[in-house]
This record gives C-alpha cells, structure tokens and sequence, in this order.
C-alpha cells in the first residue's frame, strides 16, 4: 500500500510539472505576441529597401560603414530606375563617391561636386529676386540679413545681369560696394542701362547700403568653408540642385563637414526654393550631425512630398546631438528606420521611442509535501505560478547597444511594426 502511494504522488508531481510547463509556454506565447517583434534572420539590402512608390522617409543608423553605404546605394538604385532625383550630401566619403560612379543604370545627368570638381553655382540661371531671397535666406541669425538688405542684392544681381554679366557667387562676394554708385552711372552714361533702370538700382542700392556688413560676412563665411564653390574658369561646367533635378539626375557634393552652417544653409535654401516644384527629389544625408544648422534641421523636420529624406548616420544620437524630443521626433517621422548598434546613450533614446508592451512575469513558489519518500526521492512537491503584469521595453537599450555589426532593428511605421535581423 505505501508503495502504491509513492507512485501516486510521484505522477501527481509529473502532471503538475506538465501543468506548468504548459501554463508558461503560454504566458511566453502572450509575451511574444504582445511584444510583436519579428525575427526576419538574414536578408538583403535590397529587401530591406521597399519599391521606391512606397519609401518615404528613411532613417539608418549605426552599425559599420559598409552595412550604412550599402543600404545608401540600394536607395539611389531604386531611384534612378523609377526617374526620381536624387541629392546625395556627404562628409568626405571618397568610398561613397566611388562607389556612385560605377552605378549600373546611371542617370544621364550624374555630377560629383567635392574640392577637385569645385562646380557647386546655385546661382544659376536665377532671377535677381531670387538670389537675393537665395542669399538673405542663407544668413545666419547673428548676421541676418534684411528686407533693406534683399533689396540692396537684387539690386546688385540686376544691374549684373542689364550689363550682360552672369551673377555668381564669387562675382557677389568680390563687390566693389564702395564705387557701386560710379559703376551705376558709367553705365547709364554709356547706354548699357536706361535712366529708369539707373533710378531702380540706385534706389535699392542707397536702401540697402546699411546691410553692407551682414552681406559681406556671409560670403567671407561662405568661401572659407565652401571649396566646391564654382570659380569663374569653371562657369562652362557649374552645375546646381537645380540642374539636377530638372533633368532627373543625381548630384553628389561633398559638404566637407557637418560644421559649415552657411554653406549648408546656402544648400538648404536652394532645397526649400525646390519645394514649390512639381518634382519629387529624394535627398540623402550621410552626415554625423545638423545639430549647428537650424536651415537643415528645418528641411528635415518640415519635408514634404516634393522632398523627401534619406538620413545616414553612425548615431542618430549624435546626429540630433542626443536630444531626446529630436531622436523620438526623426524617428516618428521615418517610414523606415533601420536601426544598429549604438552607444548607450543613443540605445536608451531609441529603446524609449520603440515603446513599451504588457508583460507577463511568470513568479514560481513551492507548496504541498515535500517530505521523502520510501524510496528516498522528494516527491509530492507542487510549484505554483503567479502571473504578475508589468511594462516593460519592446526593445531593451542593452539589447541595442549590444547587437552584432550586422544585426538591426527596423521600425516599419507603415506597417506599425518592429523587425530584427541581420545584413546578409
């Protein structure tokens, strides 16, 4: 009979095992469904990248440089093959350049703009209205230039052009503010401008000639940081955004550094001029930060249908300069982002922006006898499973900061839904 009852409690104990192993491959079930992270294993960068109808913005960040040029070039491909421009801005990325050069199925219009193809001339083929709003939109806030000051460029812009002179950027910054009104007058007296035009120019140019300062720091600014700014030998062979996108090409600059806000800034005002095109343009940003160039900043925060964003970074964090509000805010606007490892800081901001999910914590404690039995074992011994809710991170920060070089997280805000795999 005692041996009987051994047996029993023995399989009694065998059920209740079963019972909870069952009881907590469900909570881990609920864990996983409620978590909706997918697990994509290996894949491509092509796979990675949706068909070019459907990309919006794009956001990748972190891991190697090759994994980051990669995911780059499959975004210019999908591009180039459905006619779209694209604007590529990068810092010093010779691998970049070189890599865009042997695209299969190059647009006809391909440019790279860097310190040995300095043809960049954003000026081109503007009107004076619109290059002085072109270079009053460019200066910077402690050296703005005015609405007297606009008139003072157009002015200039103008009498260039009645004088059969092509107005350009190192034309502008070379001025001869102090005997403008000499110039006016010479040619007024020789016929090359009528009275009229002499009154108009001499107006604005008398309006205008207390912004002198601000004009003048803005282009010294400007060509201490913009070696790619086209020299009068090379006028043949300027090129601009502008010529890109009306011919469906793609342009590759060389911003040399994140740092030189007024070029940036002369960059993001012939990008906001575009806008009003009926022109899809796809610009791609390879850069570690926009954080000292409020012109940028206001591209990437305030893009429309007419542009849309590629944003490549080695930390996201840096790139925002780690402002919490500016990471969640990229993020939310990204269609995709497609996310590697990163420092701690970065990880805990990204982890904090891919939300949070209820999670069961299966608690276990030990109830009934637990004496021995005849034949020395412990048996009879129940375990008891208290579920407890909890909230916990979709995606921990030390599970960012310690993904492989490969691996990633991809927010797909399209879908509403989080993937992790690794680059093939």
């Amino acid at each position: 009979m005692k041996l009987f009852n051994t047996f029993a409690s023995l399989t009694v104990s065998a059920i209740s095992h079963s019972n909870r192993n069952r009881t907590l491959k469900q909570i881990n079930r609920l864990n996983s469904e409620n978590r909706n992270l997918r697990n994509i294993g290996k894949t491509s960068a092509c796979n990675l990248i949706p068909e070019y109808s459907l990309i919006g913005n794009l956001c990748i960040s972190g891991g190697t440089s090759e994994s980051r040029r990669s995911l780059l070039i499959e975004n210019c491909k999908q591009a180039i093959s459905t006619g779209q421009p694209v604007v590529i801005l990068h810092e010093n990325n010779k691998t970049l350049e070189t890599e865009l050069t042997t695209l299969s199925g190059q647009p006809n219009y391909f440019r790279v703009i860097n310190e040995c193809n300095p043809f960049y001339e954003p000026l081109k083929n503007l009107t004076p209205q619109q290059i002085a709003s072109i270079v009053s939109d460019s200066s910077s806030d402690e050296h703005k230039i005015s609405d007297s000051g606009l008139a003072y460029l157009k002015a200039i812009a103008t009498l260039l052009i009645k004088c059969n002179i092509t107005p350009y950027i190192r034309k502008l910054s070379t001025c001869p503010h102090n005997s403008i009104h000499n110039i006016i007058t010479t040619a007024e007296q020789s016929g090359i401008i009528t009275s009229n035009d002499a009154d108009y120019i001499r107006n604005d140019i008398m309006l205008g000639s207390s912004e002198r300062v601000p004009i003048e720091y803005f282009f010294d600014n400007l060509l201490r940081e913009g070696n790619i700014i086209c020299e009068k030998t090379n006028l043949v062979r300027s090129t601009s955004i502008s010529d890109c996108v009306k011919n469906a090409g793609l342009i590759s600059i060389n911003i040399n550094s994140s740092s030189y806000s007024t070029l940036l800034a002369l960059i993001s005002s012939e990008l906001e001029m575009l806008k009003t095109s009926n022109t899809n343009i796809r610009l791609i940003l390879e850069a570690t930060s926009i954080s000292t160039c409020k012109a940028l900043k206001n591209v990437i925060n305030n893009s429309s249908n007419n542009v849309l964003w590629t944003i490549v970074t080695d930390d996201i964090g840096l790139f925002v300069s780690n402002e919490k509000t500016d990471i969640e805010k990229l993020l939310a606007s990204s269609h995709r982002a497609i996310l590697f490892n990163h420092g701690i800081r970065s990880s805990e901001a990204i982890s904090c922006e891919l939300g949070e999910y209820d999670y069961i914590e299966a608690n276990t404690s030990n109830a009934g006898n637990t004496g021995l039995g005849e034949f020395g074992f412990h048996f009879g011994t129940n375990k008891t499973i208290k579920p407890e809710h909890k909230r916990e991170r979709v995606v921990k920060a030390e599970e960012i900061e310690k993904l492989s070089p490969n691996e990633f997280i991809m927010l797909d805000n399209h879908l509403g839904s989080l993937f992790k795999g690794r680059m093939a």
